[in-house]
């Protein structure tokens, strides 16, 4: 089952799909409209962003029991056209994830566990951030072998990507106008973070969840 994760949490879902299927299997999944589908894939050269494409449209049709058409606005933020949902996609390699409410504007963000965040740190990762990725220590089975100070370097970034897809305010700088409060890192928690590119300057609840392929979170506006 591709579906490897739904979460309900009050008014906000979210699922992840593994994108295991190739993009033949993934059309036969929308019936009778396997032909419209496969036109928008004229425009993708790649495949790998083909199979992205499909996946997080069989993911929202799987969530809805319903398939609904996808818009853009100029800022990039998707939407539901004709729809009340709000919705926020995201998508890494090998994954699809997003999230949906009905009253709450929301953000998510998957991120592909490796080390190359760590040649990018210091572009995002403000001083008074550091000590959540100094201090990191986590003990679990699931996570063996992986290092915890780069589960926590992504973390900072991913959580960065949720709350700016909230913004939806095209120039955002990671460093200045965003900040992530410490947290002690776990398999899955949460925690608060801040932007200052506003005049409101809002907090954000961070919600987050750790995977040996991956790291997850969702932001919401506090």
């Amino acid at each position: 089952m591709p579906l490897i994760q739904r979460i309900q949490e009050n008014e906000l879902t979210y699922g992840i799909w593994k994108v295991s299927e190739t993009v033949d299997e993934l059309l036969s999944k929308f019936g009778d409209r396997q032909s419209f589908y496969a036109s928008q894939l004229e425009q993708f050269r790649y495949e790998g962003r083909r199979l992205e494409w499909l996946a997080v449209r069989a993911l929202l049709k799987e969530m809805l029991g319903e398939e609904c058409e996808i818009g853009y606005k100029e800022s990039g933020k998707p939407y539901l056209i004709n729809s009340k949902w709000n919705v926020s996609i995201s998508h890494t390699r090998g994954y699809v994830t997003l999230a949906l409410s009905l009253s709450r504007i929301i953000g998510i963000d998957i991120e592909q566990y490796g080390n190359r965040v760590c040649k990018i740190a210091k572009r995002f990762i403000r001083e008074d951030e550091n000590c959540s990725v100094e201090n990191a220590r986590l003990q679990d089975p699931l996570l063996e072998n992986r290092d915890n100070m780069v589960y926590a370097m992504l973390l900072h970034w991913s959580a960065k990507e949720s709350i700016f897809k909230i913004m939806e305010q095209i120039d955002v700088d990671f460093l200045h106008n965003l900040q992530i409060y410490p947290f002690n890192l776990c398999i899955d928690g949460s925690f608060k973070g801040k932007e200052y590119g506003s005049p409101e300057r809002k907090e954000f609840l961070i919600r987050y969840l750790l995977h040996p392929d991956f790291v997850l979170t969702y932001a919401i506006n506090e």
